[in-house]
């Protein structure tokens, strides 16, 4: 017994009626992508499933609102010496043994001072940084005099945040 076969034919109609569908889906898919870049819908909007809306909630409570103005690579790589004014007093004494987590580093304090707010529970604080005539405001959670109890720190706030930090003495 044999299967049945089908044929199709494509008649000038019939492609033109599905240039047409095709046509109408690609224009859709730009407007829709337009909308969503100008900010016309938010992205909790377009999050499809409830897991996807806790996770961007669970980041929305720690990251600043507005673009991050991260400016740190430049600082981090100079080698002037820098004068430091820490924000936050710490039971752990300023030496040589002294080692922190450097999540990020702003132009504005109003951003750092955010920053800080959002990081609260990982004993986040900031320090004001003269560069080059510039001032960096750099964020930065924790003392320990241990620098794998840094680590590990460094590493749950990149779990929980999707931060990537560094690990620098304290000064």
């Amino acid at each position: 017994m044999k299967g049945k076969t089908y044929k199709i034919e494509l008649t000038k109609g019939a492609i033109i009626l599905w240039s047409i569908i095709f046509m109408i889906i690609v224009v859709w898919s730009f407007v829709l992508g337009l909308l969503m870049g100008s900010g016309f819908f938010s992205e909790k909007e377009a999050l499809s499933s409830a897991s996807d809306l806790k996770k961007e909630q669970q980041r929305e409570e720690i990251l600043p609102k507005g673009p991050p103005k991260f400016s740190f690579h430049q600082v981090l790589t100079s080698t002037r010496p820098t004068a430091f004014a820490v924000e936050e007093k710490s039971s752990v004494p300023k030496d040589n043994r002294c080692y922190t987590v450097q999540v990020a580093a702003f132009v504005r304090e109003k951003d750092a001072k955010a920053f800080v707010r959002r990081l609260s529970s990982y004993n986040a604080y900031y320090v004001k940084t003269y560069r080059n005539g510039k001032i960096y405001y750099r964020v930065r959670c924790g003392r320990f005099k241990d620098k794998k109890m840094a680590e590990s720190l460094r590493k749950t706030i990149f779990k929980t945040s999707d931060i990537k930090g560094i690990i620098v003495k304290c000064k």
